[in-house]
């Protein structure tokens, strides 16, 4: 939740979902992190982390949570939350996937 309020700081609703048929694929961290104080470089605590479509895969958890309609863009098909966003995400292409909710315990 850290990591997101940087970039959305009025998000509301966070929350855990599943994003299905996709699989997590760990990279280099980005430089992002360094910048805003995300990675711990004395515990080595940095990761980047895209997905790629995998059709028979059950999915990764993933962070759910809304942010006002006023700071969204369209681009393309897509509807993107905000230029910070893109801007923090530069190394992705940021595609719009179905998701489903986690039941809460």
């Amino acid at each position: 939740e850290r990591s997101s309020r940087l970039t959305f700081p009025e998000l509301r609703n966070f929350r855990l979902g599943r994003v299905p048929n996709y699989r997590r694929v760990f990279g280099h961290p980005a430089s992002v992190f360094f910048q805003n104080g995300i990675a711990n470089t004395k515990t080595l605590e940095m990761s980047s982390l895209s997905a790629e479509y995998s059709r028979d895969d059950a999915g990764f958890v993933c962070s759910l949570y809304e942010v006002p309609n006023n700071i969204m863009i369209k681009d393309g098909n897509n509807i993107i939350p905000s230029k910070a966003y893109l801007e923090r995400e530069e190394e992705f292409d940021i595609v719009t996937v179905p998701y489903i909710e986690e039941e809460e315990d």
